[in-house]
């Protein structure tokens, strides 16, 4: 380091001097000074700046401010701030993306090859292996494609639902490659405002780990939100004007509870699974630990590449609403309207027609307290009342409701 900084002791601290009759300016000399030293580049993911010595294979690790600007100092420079700024927010300074370097480097997968992910998702068994293999592999490509900031979505939080200790967080943990671990995050904030954004476009994947902890209306209303949010806004480095920037995080959770959905109209955020077991060995050679992981991501990357549809079919998310109803919470709602009504259809025998204002009514002058008029409704649909039309003449318009009929008053 002596070396050079006395090879810069010489210069004057004007905003430029002659070289070889050349007008040299101030930035060309820190120019020639930093990256003369170090390989320098920007992580787009952290949004910050990384060096390591020059031509070194040592990893890169971020630059410390301070540290920078001492170093400067000593070489003898002053008034630099302006020239540092534009320097490292230039075009001369690399863009490193982690998540696209990592899946380029990987060998690619050919049909030839082990079909790594149907292997490691044998591992873990649920009550629907079929559907969990498939499912778990599209997944993985959903994964692969969000953290590159595609178009191809992921909506969907994959849930491991289980008994304590079963080994669903360890799972989860060992998804993630070893090169990606800084990106891998537990738990979120709801309410962490904009640092909390920060983390869906800073992390490749975010474990809700043990969704007991959150409260019912983040779970239902504030999480369905963030999955739908597919970009941030901030002002990326050196610079004062927002930007958008493509989430690259996706999400899985892991619970003990078997009745964590409230609000079936956001289930369809959520692909559960309930765990019969998972083979892990204590880490042994007997366990997952034995697969591969980045041969499980370069088969997902080939995947992803070779246009395989990571998102669910329409049938595929009929029938993920379907055995989402397993994982409810029932509702007073759907207690009574259980009890007292059966689905029926125009036409039919003792068929009436009921709005979900009028069955509300029904059963409170049957005695029972205030119902929610609004959980009505989804307790209807999801006891599977069929959604039905009919003229009211009284109303003077047509209304939606359900031809039921009474048991149990």
């Amino acid at each position: 380091m002596s070396n050079l900084i006395n090879q810069y002791k010489y210069m004057e601290n004007t905003d430029s001097k002659q070289v070889n009759g050349r007008k040299s300016l101030r930035i060309d000399e820190i120019e020639k000074f930093l990256l003369g030293r170090y390989d320098v580049r920007i992580n787009v993911i952290t949004n910050s700046i990384e060096k390591r010595p020059k031509d070194s294979q040592k990893p890169f690790e971020p630059i410390n401010d301070s540290e920078l600007k001492y170093e400067l100092f000593k070489a003898g420079f002053s008034k630099f701030d302006g020239e540092l700024k534009a320097l490292l927010g230039s075009s001369m300074i690399q863009k490193y993306d982690p998540f696209k370097a990592y899946f380029e480097a990987l060998p690619k997968h050919t049909n030839n090859d082990r079909d790594y992910i149907q292997e490691l998702s044998t591992y873990v068994e649920t009550n629907d292996q079929k559907w969990f293999e498939a499912m778990f592999k599209k997944m993985l490509v959903r994964v692969v494609s969000q953290s590159l900031g595609t178009p191809q979505f992921n909506k969907q939080c994959f849930t491991l639902v289980g008994k304590q200790g079963d080994g669903k967080t360890s799972f989860f943990d060992f998804l993630v490659p070893p090169k990606l671990r800084p990106y891998y995050k537990k738990n979120y904030d709801f309410h962490g405002g904009r640092q909390a954004k920060f983390s869906l476009v800073q992390n490749f994947i975010i474990n809700l780990d043990g969704l007991a902890q959150f409260d019912k209306k983040d779970l239902n209303n504030e999480f369905k939100a963030t999955l739908s949010e597919n970009y941030v806004k901030y002002a990326p480095l050196f610079s004062s004007t927002e930007v958008s920037f493509a989430r690259r995080a996706s999400f899985v959770a892991t619970t003990n509870k078997h009745d964590f959905l409230s609000d079936e109209t956001g289930s369809v955020r959520w692909v559960i699974f309930e765990v019969l077991s998972i083979n892990h060995d204590g880490g042994g050679e007997n366990g997952y630990a034995q697969i591969d992981i980045d041969k499980v991501w370069g088969q997902a990357y080939s995947l992803f590449c070779d246009d395989f549809k990571g998102e669910l079919s329409q049938d595929e998310v009929k029938q993920n609403e379907l055995l989402n109803r397993r994982f409810m919470r029932v509702s007073a709602e759907m207690e009574v309207i259980a009890r007292h009504f059966l689905p029926s259809e125009k036409g039919q025998l003792n068929a009436e027609f009921h709005t979900a204002s009028t069955i509300e009514k029904r059963l409170r002058e049957s005695g029972y307290g205030k119902l929610s008029v609004y959980q009505i409704g989804n307790a209807m649909k999801m006891l599977g009342f069929q959604v039905s039309s009919k003229w009211s003449a009284e109303h003077n318009y047509t209304q939606k409701g359900y031809f039921v009929s009474e048991t149990g008053f």
